[in-house]
């Protein structure tokens, strides 16, 4: 007889036990996934207005010719390359010359971010609300941001001006160099301005179309790639939640038929109150559970019968 005893309070204690944890468990996660859902949603909303800020500049176009022109320029320029490099190495790998076309293509995309600001509104006012959100919007005025801003337009202005200067020369010198030694292969005294102008010319195009990448296409990217890690993140924390959630309906009506009398704590109240009041389907199941919404108090003692009400 007392061995029976210690055996149902041991199992008692047990169903107890394990209904605490799994609450606490089920809550820790709910604060896990609630956190990675509202990154969600703040980077949705933040998505939502630079694309609006940027709804009528041709950004798909913009990107389509950048990277034509990319890959023309590295096509086009190979054997220039080539030739320039057999200055340092008596036989350039080919993979040595692609590094210099690809390095000479993100030059042409910096000296694009540099003076993006002073090439396209959009851009201007997409920074214009960057400032303005990671400020405090009460205290900095749409004049004062704009300010700030064009300091920044400015400042950049120069420093693009400067490197797209040194960025064209080098190009230039380049191909100087290539059609002259082409020149005298052919036997012809030299090649004509095209021919040499024509890699120049690229560059400066790739320049031109490459303005919306730095400023705005790249950290969009970034952003996607930053909600996409969240979501599953949130996806993986929120079925743990709903999992814990139905262990504790079933440890509970484990308690509720051996007609126990438990400790209710708050753990365990929100994950009752989860399941019993909210879609499995909705964002809103990991909404915090306000104290005013808890109808008893965060610790107390509850009888069989007001388990019966909140397990139907």
């Amino acid at each position: 007889m007392e061995n029976d005893i210690n055996k149902n309070l041991s199992q008692e204690s047990t169903f107890s036990c394990r209904l605490n944890d799994r609450a606490s468990n089920a809550n820790s996660n709910c604060r896990i996934a609630r956190k990675h859902r509202n990154i969600d949603l703040s980077t949705d909303k933040e998505i939502n207005a630079q694309k609006k800020v940027m709804t009528s500049f041709p950004v798909f176009l913009f990107t389509i010719c950048f990277f034509v022109f990319a890959i023309s320029e590295i096509l086009y320029s190979w054997e220039m390359y080539r030739d320039f490099l057999g200055l340092f190495f008596a036989s350039p790998h080919w993979t040595i010359t692609l590094i210099l076309g690809l390095a000479i293509v993100l030059s042409a995309a910096y000296v694009a971010h540099l003076l993006s600001l002073n090439l396209s509104l959009h851009l201007f006012n997409l920074e214009v609300y960057k400032y303005k959100s990671v400020s405090n919007k009460d205290i900095i005025t749409e004049t004062e941001a704009h300010e700030q801003i064009r300091k920044i337009q400015k400042k950049n202005l120069l420093w693009g001006i400067a490197a797209l200067m040194i960025l064209l020369i080098l190009v230039a010198l380049i191909s100087i160099r290539r059609t002259d030694l082409s020149a005298a292969a052919l036997g012809i005294e030299e090649l004509n301005f095209i021919q040499k102008a024509l890699p120049v010319i690229i560059v400066l195009l790739e320049t031109l179309c490459g303005i919306h990448l730095g400023s705005y296409l790249l950290p969009l990217l970034v952003k996607y790639y930053v909600r996409s890690r969240s979501e599953s993140k949130f996806l993986k924390h929120l079925g743990i939640c709903k999992y814990e959630d139905k262990l504790v309906l079933e440890l509970l009506n484990k308690v509720k038929l051996r007609g126990e009398r438990l400790i209710m704590t708050k753990d365990i109240y929100d994950s009752l109150y989860r399941s019993m009041t909210r879609s499995l389907n909705s964002l809103n199941y990991v909404d915090e559970i306000e104290n005013e919404q808890v109808d008893i108090d965060t610790l107390h003692i509850i009888d069989p019968f007001i388990l019966d009400k909140l397990s139907g």
